[in-house]
């Protein structure tokens, strides 16, 4: 598990800390917000279509990993169409939506 996650299981919970654990955990937890404001920053610069976890319920999940580079992804799940194989059917493509973190992204935008 991240500390990022760890840190904000930890104040969602309510835990006891002393006074220098609440400034630890306060600069990580700001720390996360600037990273998640960057991030849908750059999602809506880009006009990539992101997603809440409790948005998805098809095969995804709140801890989902990266398919590139199997980082975690927390807070935003960017969706990028890939072509993984050719529907039986039809014969054709089949496009489907692939959890990506923000770093692979930018890869792929290049």
């Amino acid at each position: 598990m991240r500390l990022e996650t760890i840190c904000w299981n930890i104040i969602i919970e309510g835990f006891e800390m002393d006074q220098r654990m609440k400034e630890l955990v306060k600069r990580m937890t700001m720390r996360s917000l600037s990273k998640i404001q960057r991030e849908h920053d750059f999602f809506a610069k880009k006009n990539i279509k992101v997603f809440e976890p409790s948005e998805l319920n098809k095969g995804i999940y709140e801890t989902e990993r990266c398919r590139s580079c199997t980082d975690n992804l927390l807070n935003y799940i960017p969706l990028i169409s890939t072509y993984t194989s050719k529907d039986p059917r039809t014969g054709k493509p089949t496009n489907t939506l692939q959890p990506y973190c923000i770093k692979c992204v930018e890869r792929f935008q290049e």
